[in-house]
């Protein structure tokens, strides 16, 4: 699913403005549309499988953008010392090629705005640690991608798996999923 996380290139628009054409480069981010677990992993302690990637519409004081919706079911407290785990991976002919890492400890981060996961922890109502196992429903939680606006350009054209795990305070794995997600350009040319 596409969504209208672009960047454009000015450079380019620049250099096609000196030979009488228009050009518009645009960069888009696409989503696979669910959650995987990751390959031999048993996710039973953190269940996301029912997470669904969607466009959410916007109301009259909010824009819409890329959502999630579905069942996160813990079946285990996020203690102190827990981290999450973010690591993006560029599919090539020949394998993967490590691009991109971020472990951030889960309780620092709760009261965060700038934490990518903040719209999940407003969400879930919890505000400090532990984070109590339950089941918490999630319907229509938008997502900023303002974050990730520089990595669309030629660069990063390509596909790419990124790895979500919840590590305990010993870095034992208790959650691993994937999602896909392909960077690619869009060219709009216009002669004047």
């Amino acid at each position: 699913m596409a969504v209208d996380l672009v960047n454009t290139n000015d450079n380019l628009i620049d250099r096609c403005n000196e030979y009488d054409c228009v050009t518009n480069v645009v960069y888009e981010a696409e989503f696979s549309e669910d959650f995987k677990s990751c390959k031999d992993f048993d996710n039973k302690y953190i269940k996301c499988e029912s997470f669904m990637l969607g466009l959410v519409e916007g109301d009259d004081d909010a824009e819409g953008g890329l959502g999630v919706s579905g069942v996160l079911e813990m079946s285990q407290n996020i203690e102190m010392g827990y981290k999450i785990s973010m690591e993006v991976w560029k599919l090539m002919d020949v394998g993967k090629e490590f691009t991109f890492g971020s472990v951030a400890d889960v309780c620092e981060s709760l009261k965060s705005e700038e934490a990518p996961w903040y719209p999940l922890v407003v969400s879930m109502n919890v505000t400090d640690c532990p984070v109590p196992a339950k089941t918490y429903p999630i319907q229509d939680l938008l997502i900023s991608l303002e974050f990730a606006k520089d990595f669309l350009c030629v660069e990063f054209c390509g596909e790419y798996e990124v790895i979500l795990s919840v590590l305990n305070e010993n870095d034992e794995q208790l959650s691993c999923y994937v999602l896909g997600i392909s960077i690619m350009e869009t060219e709009k040319d216009k002669k004047k």
